[in-house]
C-alpha cells in the first residue's frame, strides 16, 4: 500500500510540474479532466446518478464551457457561464417535474460549482505575470500544510480537532500545518527570490483554509457513509480525495496574490 501511494504521488508530482509549467491549453485540459472527475464522483457519493444523466450532462458541458471561457480570457463571461448552467439545471428541473426533485439541481449545481469553479482560479492564478511562481504556493499550502500537519500530529497530537469528523486531526497537528506552510513558503520565497513575509502571509491564511477543505470533504463522506470518493488515484482513491484541500486553498491563493502582490 505504501509503495503504491508513493508511486502514485510521484507520479501526481511529475504530472503536476509538467502540466504547470506548461500551463496554457496543457494546464487547461489537465483541470477539466479533473474537474469532470471529481464531479462525477461527488454526484456518485450524493447518489443522485447511477448512470450518465441530462444533469449531470449539463454539468459536465458547464465545466467545459467555463475552461474555455478561462483559456480564451473571456473573464467577463465567468459569471454568464456560471448562471447558465443553474438556469439550464432549473430548465430540465421544471420541464421533467416531479420525475426530478429539488435536491437533484442543488447538488448537480453545487458539484460544478465546488470542483470546476473552485478548480479554475489555479488556471487564473497560473495566468497572473507571476503566475509560474505564484501558482506553486497553492501546493504549498495545502499538500505541504498537509504532510507537516500530519508529522506533528503524529509526534505532538493530544487535543481532537473535530473527534466526530476526523478523530485522528489534532489542535497541534493543525498549527503545525500552518506553521510549516508558513516556513515552506519562506524558503520557496527566498529561492525564487520573492517577498518572504507576504509569501508567507499568503500560505499561512490558505492552510487554515485548506484544513476545512480536508474537513468539508470529510464531512460529505461521513454523510454519506463512504471511504473513498473513488479509485482514480492508487493509494490515494478519487480526486475529491487527493485534491480536496487544493480546490479551497486555489481561490484564497489567487485572491491574495491579487490583493497583497498586485
Amino acid at each position: 500500500m505504501f509503495i503504491t501511494r508513493l508511486l502514485s504521488g510521484i507520479i501526481l508530482v511529475a504530472i503536476a510540474l509538467a502540466s504547470i509549467t506548461k500551463g496554457g491549453i496543457i494546464l487547461a485540459a489537465l483541470l477539466l479532466f479533473l474537474s469532470i472527475m471529481g464531479m462525477r464522483e461527488f454526484y456518485k457519493a450524493a447518489r443522485v446518478t447511477k448512470q450518465l444523466t441530462l444533469m449531470e450532462l449539463v454539468s459536465y458541458i458547464g465545466a467545459g464551457a467555463y475552461f474555455a471561457v478561462l483559456y480564451f480570457n473571456l473573464q467577463k463571461f465567468m459569471m454568464m457561464t456560471i448562471v447558465a448552467v443553474f438556469l439550464a439545471l432549473m430548465v430540465i428541473y421544471v420541464v421533467s417535474y416531479p420525475n426530478i426533485k429539488n435536491r437533484e439541481v442543488t447538488v448537480h449545481f453545487f458539484g460544478f460549482f465546488y470542483v470546476a469553479v473552485m478548480l479554475g482560479f489555479m488556471y487564473m492564478t497560473r495566468c497572473r505575470f507571476k503566475g509560474a511562481i505564484e501558482v506553486w504556493l497553492i501546493f504549498l499550502s495545502s499538500w505541504g500544510a498537509d504532510t507537516c500537519a500530519y508529522c506533528v500530529g503524529m509526534l505532538f497530537g493530544k487535543h481532537k480537532m473535530t473527534p466526530v469528523l476526523s478523530p485522528k486531526k489534532s489542535v497541534e497537528g493543525a498549527i503545525g500545518g500552518v506553521v510549516g506552510a508558513a516556513l515552506l513558503a519562506m524558503i520557496y520565497a527566498i529561492i525564487f527570490k520573492q517577498p518572504i513575509v507576504l509569501y508567507m502571509v499568503i500560505a499561512a491564511i490558505a492552510a487554515v483554509v485548506s484544513i476545512f477543505g480536508d474537513l468539508a470533504a470529510s464531512a460529505v463522506k461521513r454523510q454519506y457513509n463512504i471511504k473513498d470518493y473513488g479509485k482514480l488515484i492508487p493509494g490515494h482513491g478519487g480526486v475529491l480525495d487527493r485534491f480536496d484541500s487544493v480546490i479551497f486553498t486555489a481561490p484564497i491563493i489567487y485572491y491574495c496574490s491579487v490583493l497583497l502582490l498586485g
